[in-house]
């Protein structure tokens, strides 16, 4: 059967639009997965790092940090109020940053030496799972430190306790002083110390100098040279994100063997 041009016209023109319909949806169904998959691509070094995953001085490509980042940790939503892991929401697509922001999705928290004034109700963290199925928690940390706000991660051990190490994304501390939160040198003070006393209080602290081993000095790290208030901070904020409004409740669970 013959069609008249007037005819094939309407009709490329009308699967023209149904198309441009189809990947205009999909773009916004789809845009929330990919602002936050571009999100935690920005942040995959700091990531892999603290969750011992690469060195300091490794070089990876964009390509080479988004395979390790899928392939060797797993994302997973956590309820801050109860600790417990939700399987019903799709980790990969969830912007905890937008979900703090909103009063629907967070809530306010009393005043505090960290100054976080929101919490959201759930939480992404990042799971690394070793070898004798032993695993690590990579957890979102952040709070006021001396001239801005200051954003990174905690890495703990399975046993909810140990940390594994900590890392900053993003800081305004002032260059030479506060900014050595940036260097390997003194994040290697932090792994094997202990995030809480035998009580399950948050007791891990910068010092004001050096100090010893983890087996002789569990509860401290090493400060910063002249940056006192910078050490104060990092206290301050690693301490709130231990405590019962971050994820004091998720770890308290994996010291009790709790699911």
């Amino acid at each position: 059967m013959q069609h008249s041009v007037a005819y094939k016209l309407s009709f490329a023109v009308g699967l023209c639009a149904v198309c441009a319909l189809f990947v205009s949806t999909l773009s916004v169904a789809l845009h929330d997965r990919q602002e936050a998959n571009r999100r935690m691509l920005g942040q995959g070094r700091q990531i892999l790092s603290v969750a011992g995953l690469i060195g300091a001085n490794d070089e990876l490509s964009r390509e080479d940090i988004a395979e390790k980042l899928f392939r060797e940790l797993e994302p997973r939503i956590v309820e801050l109020a109860t600790g417990a892991v939700i399987d019903d929401v799709d980790a990969l697509a969830f912007d905890q940053a937008a979900a703090s922001d909103d009063p629907a999705t967070s809530r306010e928290v009393g005043e505090n030496p960290a100054g976080v004034q929101r919490v959201p109700q759930l939480a992404k963290i990042f799971v690394r799972r070793g070898d004798e199925g032993d695993e690590t928690y990579v957890l979102p940390i952040e709070g006021q430190g001396l001239w801005g706000i200051m954003r990174g991660f905690l890495a703990v051990d399975g046993d909810g306790r140990t940390i594994r190490g900590i890392t900053f994304y993003e800081h305004s501390e002032t260059p030479g002083y506060g900014a050595e939160v940036d260097t390997p040198e003194w994040k290697a003070s932090w792994p094997g110390r202990l995030a809480y006393d035998d009580d399950g209080i948050p007791k891990i602290a910068v010092a004001k100098g050096t100090v010893g081993p983890p087996d002789r000095d569990p509860y401290r790290v090493d400060g910063m040279s002249g940056s006192t208030l910078t050490g104060d901070a990092v206290t301050h904020l690693v301490r709130f994100w231990l405590g019962d409004d971050g994820f004091g409740p998720f770890l308290r669970n994996r010291r009790e063997g709790n699911a």
